[in-house]
């Protein structure tokens, strides 16, 4: 490796925008087909608060067709982080029977998910037995998606209502 700096930051720079892909970036536009999301306020973006702590493994292997054995090397994180990402949040929401179909996973998005899947099964209103995966205690609570975005929803939250609020008259 030449310059592990710059291949992690090629890695950190993927992963950052496969962690927007999926939670933050959607092009909008009216019923015309004029671009509504214009500025940063409206098209979202994950800043380094919401970026979590990105750990580097290398592992070299020097190409066989140069002398030197040279490879590129490009966003590589940016291929693996959207599944990362999009199979988190569907391990996560498994317990509501939601099936995640769109991007972007926004906290409004994901709740209207939950909402739309209860309304379509009238069972989920119910309390139902689930277990803790960490502690195997069973709970008959009825399930409720606010721990689940606890983690990064309130960030996001407060930028989509900022952006929202940016575009009334």
């Amino acid at each position: 490796m030449i310059n592990p700096n710059v291949v992690e930051g090629q890695i950190a720079g993927g992963v950052v925008q496969g962690i927007g892909g999926v939670l933050y970036e959607h092009f909008v536009y009216d019923a015309d087909g004029n671009p509504l999301t214009t500025t940063y306020l409206d098209y979202l973006i994950p800043t380094s608060t919401e970026v979590p702590e990105i750990e580097y493994e290398h592992l070299e292997t020097p190409a066989p067709t140069n002398p030197g054995g040279f490879k590129g090397l490009g966003e590589g994180g940016a291929i693996g982080a959207p599944a990362a990402v999009m199979n988190a949040i569907a391990d996560a929401l498994s317990p509501f029977g939601v099936k995640i179909t769109a991007q972007p996973l926004t906290p409004p998005a994901v709740l209207a998910l939950i909402d739309r899947h209860r309304r379509a099964e009238p069972a989920l209103r119910r309390a139902a037995p689930s277990r803790c995966r960490r502690s195997g205690r069973s709970s008959t609570k009825p399930l409720d998606p606010r721990p689940v975005l606890d983690g990064w929803a309130v960030c996001s939250v407060a930028r989509v209502r900022a952006a929202q609020r940016s575009r009334t008259p």
